[in-house]
């Protein structure tokens, strides 16, 4: 279910991000900053993603992500304070990439082995084996361990 809806959300974000931090109307934004920020939203939707997921790329996507969000945060900030007429549409704008941008600067400094034990705090064995074999993905034996020990609890 994580799979569907991060995934869709990260589809989303891009093509109709322009949609997203508009008000009413759609003049009543700033276009290729609403472009920018759906790319990097986008971005860093997959990346958080891939984090939870333990898949590999995770680590780029999450750093590109924050680096863009924090240069959108900055940039929206700065007009948000000139410019009366758009104040909606940065508010819009500061909520969405503060709030995605401060998961990924968590999730950026958060260890895999953090990760697993809390997901699976009532096994630390279970932590322990998925932690090796996720660090070792060429090492057959430690995924042979793992794969042993799941089938031993069901």
């Amino acid at each position: 279910m994580l799979i569907i809806t991060l995934s869709a959300l990260s589809m989303v974000y891009f093509p109709l991000s322009f949609y997203f931090f508009s008000g009413k109307n759609l003049k009543d934004q700033n276009m290729p900053l609403s472009i920018a920020a759906g790319l990097f939203l986008s971005i860093t939707t997959t990346g958080v993603l891939f984090k939870l997921m333990y898949w590999k790329g995770s680590q780029p996507l999450l750093l590109i992500g924050t680096g863009a969000g924090l240069i959108l945060l900055v940039i929206a900030l700065l007009m948000k304070s000139k410019k009366d007429t758009f104040i909606n549409y940065y508010r819009q704008m500061l909520v969405r990439t503060g709030l995605l941008g401060g998961l990924a600067l968590v999730l950026y400094f958060t260890p895999m082995s953090a990760l697993l034990n809390v997901q699976h705090w009532d096994d630390a064995q279970l932590a322990k084996l998925k932690y090796r074999s996720f660090s070792n993905p060429g090492n057959a034996e430690y995924r042979k361990e793992l794969i042993e020990y799941q089938a031993k609890g069901k």
